[in-house]
């Protein structure tokens, strides 16, 4: 919940900021997707721990589902951006409403004061890194409003999506696969470097495979998909790639520190990370080309990595 009151609290400088005053209550509206999430049922992610996930992956697959055919009537009745902004709302109502029916547990609103400083201890670096993370993630494209043009940032926009979207559904399979494994060897230092080792093979192996796909066929992907005017975007897609590659290494150590109840290394990784959102500023000021921003992106996530891995 506090996610949707920074949100709302944010929405209208950030349409200032991105010269687009006018789309101020949608983004004001948005704060209703992590109000809605907050409001879900998690027993269905307690099955995890026996490496049952066919509850926590229907709270993912059906409402994406519906919403995907939802989507085109959607989009064709209202024919502007707010298609986008009700249909993200209804896809957050729908995996709240789905949280409840496949949970599994009885879910019911109270407060216990006894956790209340466990899950202060446990939450706040989190939270602190999600925001740090946010900072470094969409930072870039906020310093590049001064220094490139628009059609400069749609492409930039084009390549991140495609760039983005396999990598964290990727560190999501994964990392929701590895976590449970990763808890039960939590008290058995032998046994959990051995499989932090296994962990880092199939993230190295993962991210490696999506490094090399995209830098071969990144541009021909993006103009099939987007048209021949993106055309010319592969070297950007590339560096993009690498860096979300990185990142999903970073899921290894990320998964271990959480597996023992330790999420300070992630924070470490995240406030690391933006040390490439500060090599951003040279590239605006000296009018660099536009992937150097992604490379700036992967210096960035190469530290994070490093800094996170001697952490754990």
């Amino acid at each position: 919940m506090f996610s949707a009151v920074l949100f709302l609290l944010l929405a209208r400088p950030l349409a200032g900021i991105l010269g687009v005053p006018q789309l101020t209550t949608g983004m004001e509206l948005l704060a209703l997707v992590p109000a809605c999430m907050a409001l879900g049922n998690l027993g269905a992610f307690t099955y995890a721990r026996d490496v049952r996930f066919e509850r926590s992956v229907s709270i993912e697959i059906i409402p994406q589902l519906l919403i995907t055919l939802a989507a085109w009537p959607v989009a064709v009745w209202l024919k502007d951006f707010r298609a986008f902004i009700w249909l993200q709302i209804g896809k957050a109502a729908l995996s709240t409403l789905v949280s409840y029916v496949v949970g599994g547990r009885r879910h019911a609103f109270g407060f216990q004061k006894d956790f209340c400083w466990e899950i202060f201890r446990f939450s706040w670096p989190l939270m602190l890194s999600g925001f740090i993370m946010l900072c470094s993630t969409q930072g870039d494209r906020l310093l590049m409003t001064k220094g490139f043009s628009l059609e400069q940032l749609g492409t930039y926009g084009v390549a991140y999506v495609l760039a983005s979207a396999p990598s964290f559904a990727l560190l999501k399979i994964v990392g929701g696969t590895a976590l449970p494994i990763l808890s039960r060897a939590s008290g058995d230092p032998t046994l959990l470097r051995s499989q932090y080792a296994l962990v880092t093979q199939v993230y190295s192996l993962c991210g490696a495979l999506f490094a090399v796909g995209m830098v071969i066929a990144g541009e021909q992907v993006i103009v099939l998909l987007y048209g021949s005017k993106y055309a010319g975007t592969g070297i950007l897609a590339a560096w993009l790639s690498c860096g979300h590659a990185v990142r999903m290494i970073r899921g290894a150590p990320t998964g271990v520190a959480w597996s023992r109840g330790e999420t300070s290394s992630q924070m470490l990784g995240n406030v690391v990370r933006l040390a490439g959102l500060a090599l951003v500023v040279p590239v605006i000021w000296f009018k660099g080309p536009l992937f150097w921003v992604a490379a700036a992106g992967l210096v960035g996530e190469i530290l994070a990595l490093l800094a996170q891995t001697i952490a754990v």
